[in-house]
C-alpha cells in the first residue's frame, strides 16, 4: 500500500510522541511498584521483628504456647519453619517447605523468597513473597509473605488516575500530531495536485496561500514560475505556428530527419512534388532517395547538391533540384539533417527549348551558309553536265554516266533546299482552319503508300475543331509525322489518329499514334534534334521540322514509345474560340 504524503509525516510523529508517554508511563508504574513494594517490606520487617521478640521473651514456653501468645500480640499472618525444614505453623497454604528449606539453609541473614501458590478453590496463581529470620534460641526460621498480585492491584487503583491522565494527554497528543500533519501535508498536497494539471498542459492554475512563512513564498516563487512558463509557452506556440506556416505555404519541398537519421517531418510542398501524404508509407522511388540523401548528408557531415529526374504516377516527366544540409542548435551540436527539394521541371525545358533554339539557329546559320556555298559550285557542275550531254549524245556511256551526275546534283538541291528550309524557314501565315481538313488532305497525299504498306488509317477527330495555324506547314508536320509511322510498320500496322479536348477547354491534344516497331528510350531525347536519324537513308531533319512548325504555330509537341509495342507523337495546341463555343453548346 503506497502512502500519501500525510501519512509519511504523520507516522513518524505518532511514533515521536507515543513512545515518550509510554517510556514515562512504564518508568513511573516501575517506580512505584518497587517503592510501594519497598514499604510493604519494611512492614513485614516491622513485623517479623516484634514476632522475634515475643518468641525470644517466650522462648521457654512450648510451641503453641508460643504461636497463641504471638497471635494474641500480633495479628500478623506468620509461617514457621524448623531447622530440619519441616513446617512448625503456617497461616498460609503451603504443603511443600522443602524449596524453601533449601534456600533457606544457604544463609544464615534473612532471606526473600519468592512462590507461586496454586489457590485451588479459584483455580488460579496467587504469587507471594516471603520475608524469613532465624530465632537463634528456638532453632527456627519465621517469615511472613506479601500477595503480590495485591501489591499490582493496589498499586493500579492508586495510579489509575495517572493512566488516566496520560491516556487523555496521549489522546490530545494524537490529535494535535493529526492537526500537523494535514497542516503541514495540505500544501504539499495542493502542490502536486497543481503540479499534474500543469504537466497535462492547463496552465491556468494558482497556489492560494495567504502565509507568510516559507510555503507561502514558495506559492507565490511558484505563481510567478507559472506566468513565465505561460508566457514562454505562448511565444513557442507564437513561433511554431509561424514556423509551420512557413513550412505550409512556402513552394519548396522540405523533409527533415533527426539524428537517428528517422524522418520527423513533410510539408505540403514536399508532399505536392513527389505525390505522397505519408513518407513512412512511401519508402520506395523518388521519397526514398531523398530520404537516403538527407542521411548521406548527416553521416558525412557534407552539403548535397544534386538534380534528380522521376517519373510521377501519371507518368509525366519530373525534374527536381536537391540541396541538403546539417541541423544544428546555438552550441553547433547537429541534431538532423534538412533537404530542399524544388520542383524546376519548366525551368528546365524551357532552358531545354533555349538550348535547342541557340543550336538550331547556330546550325541553321552554319547550313545556310554552306548550302549557298554548295549552291553555287553544283550550279556550275550541273550546268556542265548538261553542255557534256548535248556534246556526248552519240556516246551512250557518256551519256548515262552524265545523267546520273544530274540526278546526284539534283537530289542535292532538294537536300540543300531542306536545309535551308530547316534553317530559315518563311513565317507562318496564321489563319483559322478546321483540323480534320487538314489531316484528310495530309492522309489523301499518302493513301497509296498506305495500301502499299498495308496499314489501316483510323480517325477519330470531333467536328467543328478550329485550330489558328499556318495551313501548309501544319500538313507538312501531319505529311512528316505519318511518313514516320509508315517506316515503322513496313510489315503492315494501324495508324490512329485522334483529337481530345483537355478539362478545361483551354487546349486540345492531336494524338498520332502507330503500332510499329517504338524508340530505344536512349534515343528518345534525341529525336527532335537535327540530322539525328537511325534510317540510313534519312536526313534527320524530318522531325527537327515538325519541332519547329509546331513552335511556330504556337504549339508544343512531344513523343511516348515502347519498343516494339508503337510510337504515340501529342501535339497540344490551343482552342479557338469558334471550337470553344461548339464544344460548349455540344455540352449544353
Amino acid at each position: 500500500m503506497k502512502l500519501d504524503i500525510e501519512n509519511k509525516i504523520l507516522i513518524p510523529f505518532l511514533i515521536l510522541v507515543i513512545i515518550p508517554i509510554l517510556a514515562v508511563g512504564i518508568v513511573s508504574y516501575k517506580g512505584s511498584y518497587h517503592l510501594f513494594l519497598e514499604n510493604k517490606i519494611m512492614e513485614m520487617q516491622s513485623d517479623i521483628d516484634e514476632v522475634s521478640r515475643i518468641i525470644e521473651l517466650n522462648k521457654n514456653f512450648g510451641r503453641e504456647d508460643i504461636i497463641n501468645h504471638i497471635k494474641d500480640l500480633k495479628q500478623t499472618r506468620i509461617i514457621i519453619i524448623d531447622h530440619s525444614g519441616n513446617l512448625v505453623y503456617s497461616d498460609y497454604d503451603i504443603k511443600n517447605t522443602a524449596f524453601i528449606n533449601k534456600r533457606l539453609l544457604e544463609s544464615s541473614s534473612d532471606k526473600y523468597i519468592k512462590l507461586n501458590i496454586q489457590n485451588k478453590p479459584k483455580n488460579e496463581t496467587v504469587k507471594f513473597m516471603f520475608l524469613f529470620k532465624k530465632v537463634s534460641s528456638k532453632n527456627w526460621y519465621i517469615g511472613t509473605g506479601v500477595i503480590l498480585n495485591d501489591v499490582t492491584s493496589s498499586l493500579l487503583d492508586i495510579q489509575k488516575y495517572t493512566i488516566l491522565v496520560a491516556i487523555i494527554f496521549a489522546i490530545i497528543a494524537v490529535e494535535l500530531t493529526i492537526a500537523i500533519a494535514h497542516n503541514l501535508s495540505k500544501p504539499i498536497k495542493k502542490l502536486a495536485d497543481v503540479c499534474n494539471k500543469i504537466s497535462k498542459g492547463d496552465l491556468d492554475k494558482q497556489l492560494n496561500f495567504k502565509r507568510k512563512d516559507e510555503i507561502g513564498i514558495l506559492a507565490e516563487s511558484f505563481n510567478n514560475m507559472i506566468k513565465k512558463i505561460k508566457a514562454s509557452t505562448e511565444e513557442l506556440r507564437k513561433i511554431k505556428e509561424i514556423n509551420e506556416d512557413i513550412l505550409r505555404s512556402t513552394t519548396t519541398g522540405i523533409i527533415t530527419i533527426d539524428s537517428t537519421g528517422k524522418v520527423i517531418s513533410i510539408n505540403r510542398a514536399a508532399q505536392t512534388i513527389i505525390n505522397t501524404e505519408d513518407v513512412d508509407k512511401h519508402k520506395s522511388g523518388v521519397c526514398k532517395e531523398l530520404i537516403k540523401l538527407s542521411q548521406k548528408s548527416l553521416t558525412t557531415g557534407k552539403q548535397i547538391n544534386k538534380i534528380l529526374r522521376f517519373y510521377d504516377p501519371k507518368g509525366n516527366e519530373k525534374v527536381i533540384e536537391i540541396n541538403t544540409s546539417l541541423l544544428t542548435n546555438e552550441k553547433g551540436q547537429i541534431n538532423g539533417a534538412l533537404c530542399s527539394f524544388n520542383d524546376i521541371t519548366k525551368r528546365k525545358k524551357i532552358e531545354e527549348k533555349i538550348e535547342q533554339i541557340n543550336r538550331l539557329t547556330s546550325l541553321g546559320e552554319l547550313a545556310a551558309g554552306l548550302a549557298h556555298e554548295i549552291r553555287n559550285p553544283l550550279t556550275g557542275i550541273k550546268t556542265s553536265s548538261q553542255v557534256l550531254i548535248k556534246r556526248f549524245k552519240e556516246n551512250r556511256a557518256a551519256k548515262v554516266l552524265l545523267e546520273n551526275i544530274l540526278a546526284e546534283i539534283d537530289r542535292m538541291n532538294k537536300l540543300i533546299s531542306d536545309i535551308l528550309n530547316f534553317a530559315k524557314p518563311r513565317e507562318p501565315h496564321f489563319k483559322v482552319t478546321e483540323l480534320d481538313s487538314i489531316i484528310i488532305d495530309s492522309i489523301n497525299l499518302l493513301e497509296e503508300h498506305f495500301k502499299i504498306s498495308e496499314i489501316e488509317v483510323i480517325k477519330d477527330i470531333p467536328e467543328d475543331i478550329f485550330i489558328k495555324v499556318d495551313r501548309d506547314q501544319f500538313k507538312q508536320v501531319f505529311i512528316n509525322l505519318f511518313m514516320n509511322s509508315l517506316k515503322a510498320m513496313q510489315k503492315g500496322g494501324t495508324l490512329k489518329i485522334t483529337a481530345v479536348k483537355s478539362h478545361n477547354n483551354r487546349v486540345f491534344h492531336i494524338i498520332i499514334e502507330d503500332t510499329g516497331r517504338g524508340i530505344p528510350p536512349k534515343h528518345l531525347n534525341r529525336i527532335f534534334d537535327p540530322f539525328f536519324t537511325t534510317d540510313p537513308e534519312g536526313t534527320g531533319l524530318g522531325l527537327s521540322v515538325v519541332k519547329r512548325l509546331v513552335m511556330q504555330n504556337n504549339g508544343e509537341v512531344k513523343v511516348i514509345s515502347k519498343v516494339n509495342k508503337g510510337t504515340k507523337f501529342i501535339i497540344t495546341l490551343p482552342v479557338h474560340e469558334r471550337s470553344e463555343s461548339s464544344w460548349q453548346n455540344a455540352s449544353s
